[in-house]
């Protein structure tokens, strides 16, 4: 019975999974250069440049892409664009993470990013 449970599970978490990686459309993903910015980076306040506290969740991009816009990141999720940068161009998305370590270690990386308002 607990074999079933399991099996059970399994199979309804392996679903889900698939859903959320192919709910976007290859056809729509642009490439995209993704870094990652933390507290310890010189200029990052306590608020975005949208004046939302900085936290998990948010990234920087271009000012093509008004605040508010929510993005999807291969292998990362959602994002909301609530900062913007120095540095930032539209080609560019810069995420929010506490972790300095987790930033060095991400480094910058071309990846898909999907648009979806």
């Amino acid at each position: 019975m607990l074999n079933l449970l399991l099996s059970s599970l399994l199979f309804i978490f392996m679903s889900v999974s698939t859903v959320e990686a192919n709910q976007y459309n290859e056809d729509e993903a642009i490439i995209m250069n993704v870094s990652m910015y933390t507290p310890y980076d010189e200029g990052v306040g306590e608020l975005t440049a949208s004046g939302k506290r900085v936290r998990k969740g948010h990234v920087a991009m271009g000012w093509k892409y008004p605040f508010g816009t929510r993005i999807y990141i291969e292998g990362l999720g959602e994002f909301t664009v609530e900062d913007r940068g120095g540095t930032i161009t539209n080609n560019h998305v810069d995420v929010y993470t506490d972790s300095y370590d987790e930033a060095i270690q991400f480094g910058r990386r071309n990846l898909k990013v999907w648009i979806i308002k």
